[in-house]
């Protein structure tokens, strides 16, 4: 038995957002590929297979390739895209998202490519993101999260950053911040060293103002410290109305 299908407007990309242009005329442009289309350089479906949980997928979906923005002298700022292993959950949960999309940006000369990674709970999270000199492939600047899931049990669970290390190796710098929390989530501690030079350290107190549970700022204390120098400290304190509102701040 031979099976005929009528497709109307195979492939189409009418119902995709092309152009806006605003009330002072300047216009923002998208143009799209897909998946399946025979170009290396705009999608890698890699070779990752976690059966039958996890795979790689290739399927005809539409991705934004172009993306072109008036400059305001007669042309345009460009910005194109390209992706690799698009994650499928087979057991249930569907398309999880993408694992890295880069951006070239034709004008000034910079490639950012944004790399996620996916856990236990098969989520699919921000990992790492580089930037690049296009001419060279020289790595510019580098930023890695420390990601954690903590299982709250009954198929829930809360994602948290723990820290975030950035390289800048144009300019020679170093930087690492970490976070501490409490039980709410909310980020009582954070900590943050500068090229082993300078530590400022920030520590927030909460209280309980128009909302369940403590989520409101009362004490933000910022302390700095600088090798062979003495701590600078500085603070401040916010109050609040019974609706949540800042009436006062010092």
């Amino acid at each position: 038995m031979e099976l005929n299908i009528l497709y109307y407007k195979k492939l189409g990309k009418e119902l995709y957002l092309h152009k806006i242009k605003d009330g002072f005329n300047y216009i923002t442009e998208w143009s799209y590929k897909r998946m399946t289309e025979t170009d290396n350089n705009f999608y890698s479906k890699g070779n990752y297979i976690n059966y039958p949980a996890l795979i790689n997928i290739q399927s005809p979906i539409n991705l934004v390739y172009e993306f072109k923005r008036q400059n305001g002298i007669g042309g345009y700022f460009t910005n194109r895209y390209s992706y690799s292993e698009a994650k499928l959950h087979l057991q249930g949960k569907g398309f999880l998202g993408i694992k890295e999309i880069s951006n070239d940006d034709l004008t000034l000369g910079f490639k950012t490519q944004a790399i996620k990674s996916h856990s236990w709970s098969y989520q699919v999270i921000p990992y790492q993101t580089n930037t690049y000199k296009t001419s060279n492939s020289y790595l510019i600047n580098t930023s890695t999260l420390n990601n954690e899931f903590i299982n709250l049990g009954i198929n829930k669970c809360w994602f948290r950053v723990n820290s975030i290390t950035e390289n800048k190796f144009f300019e020679g710098q170093n930087f690492s911040t970490s976070f501490i929390y409490d039980s709410y989530g909310n980020q009582t501690k954070i900590t943050k060293n500068i090229n082993n030079i300078e530590t400022q350290v920030t520590e927030v107190t909460y209280g309980q103002y128009g909302t369940p549970i403590p989520a409101k700022p009362t004490l933000i204390t910022q302390t700095s410290t600088r090798s062979g120098e003495s701590s600078y400290s500085q603070q401040t304190k916010i109050e609040y109305n019974t609706l949540g509102q800042v009436y006062k701040k010092n």
